[in-house]
């Protein structure tokens, strides 16, 4: 079952990052392709952000929970079980953070045609890349310590 587990936490963390990139990329080239007018890139951003974060959440939860029963400190490692842990719980505390506080504001704004958004529209877009940036790069951390060879790995 500890084994399961494990392989479960590897590849919710490695499918969470690779995906969060797959989003970014894919989302920047909408938006500053010259085919999309400003309506269709904030019906994309409507469209995309929810399952983005639906999918985050998903992920590193279910990597969490099976993090609790197959990270086996004889094992991994006492440390580097709560290392995993710590990171993954990190994250999942800042992407919560983030969709609340910076993506539901950002969400209403996005509503608005361009001319009529509120000054803070560009404070909480660069907030939120900058917040998004961190929250994959603690999966990204996360996901490296729960890869490493565990002890006794041949």
């Amino acid at each position: 079952m500890k084994d399961l587990c494990l392989t479960i936490v590897r590849l919710s963390l490695a499918g969470w990052v690779g995906g969060a990139g797959l989003f970014v990329v894919t989302s920047v080239r909408e938006q500053v392709a010259p085919d999309f007018d400003h309506q269709t890139r904030a019906a994309l951003a409507l469209v995309r952000f929810p399952a983005y974060y639906l999918f985050g959440f998903a992920l590193l939860g279910t990597a969490f929970v099976a993090g609790v029963v197959g990270f086996d400190p004889a094992r991994f490692g006492r440390g580097r079980r709560w290392l995993c842990l710590g990171l993954v719980l990190a994250a999942l505390a800042v992407t919560a953070v983030d969709y609340v506080w910076v993506y539901r504001p950002l969400e209403s704004m996005l509503e608005q045609p361009p001319a009529l958004r509120p000054a803070t529209f560009n404070a909480y877009h660069a907030m939120s890349e900058s917040i998004n940036l961190a929250h994959v790069g603690l999966s990204f951390a996360a996901a490296c310590a729960a890869c490493w060879p565990s002890r006794g790995a041949s």
